[in-house]
């Protein structure tokens, strides 16, 4: 999605849901109303950019025909939100034009009277993240490195705290 010119801006006026979609239209993040069948009832303009289908060609596809492979993935999160349960995780999403996007995807339920309609999608592009989070660790890896290197410089007591605080570092960013 090419973001609109900075001099567009949103309708004016009494028409509050035109102000609201130009404004979903804007943003880069995938968002979207699933319905209790999971065919799409609404969708931004984002989806052209992760799935090459613009809004008119979402509404009313399945979810697994726009996943595709990923959809038995994403399926214990479909099914979780189905069930009422609110969904928060993460995936690697391919693009149309090639590569790849890291996402959060949250899969929030429509409950009305204890009864789920549907759930709605918010995907946030996190690729910048976990970059940004896989070179921190690169370099944490590499200051043990050259302090177990150079080990002989320092006293092993403070070496060994400075390699468990680093440790923990790094496992608090990349995980154990």
């Amino acid at each position: 999605m090419s973001p609109t010119p900075p001099s567009s801006s949103p309708p004016r006026g009494p028409d509050s849901s035109a102000t609201a979609l130009h404004v979903v239209n804007q943003i880069s993040a995938m968002v979207a109303y699933w319905d209790a069948n999971q065919r799409c009832v609404f969708s931004n303009a984002a989806y052209q950019d992760w799935f090459g289908k613009t809004p008119d060609e979402m509404l009313g596809m399945s979810m697994q025909d726009l996943l595709g492979p990923l959809y038995e993935k994403n399926l214990p999160y479909i099914q979780g939100a189905l069930a009422g349960k609110p969904q928060v995780f993460e995936r690697q999403i391919p693009l149309p034009g090639g590569g790849t996007r890291e996402s959060v995807a949250t899969y929030t339920p429509d409950i009305v009277d204890g009864v789920v309609r549907g759930f709605s999608v918010h995907v946030a592009d996190v690729t910048r993240l976990r970059q940004r989070e896989a070179a921190l660790g690169q370099t944490i890896r590499e200051v043990i490195q050259t302090l177990e290197k150079t080990k002989d410089s320092f006293r092993s007591k403070d070496l060994g705290k400075l390699r468990l605080q680093l440790t923990m570092i790094l496992d608090q960013l990349l995980g154990p």
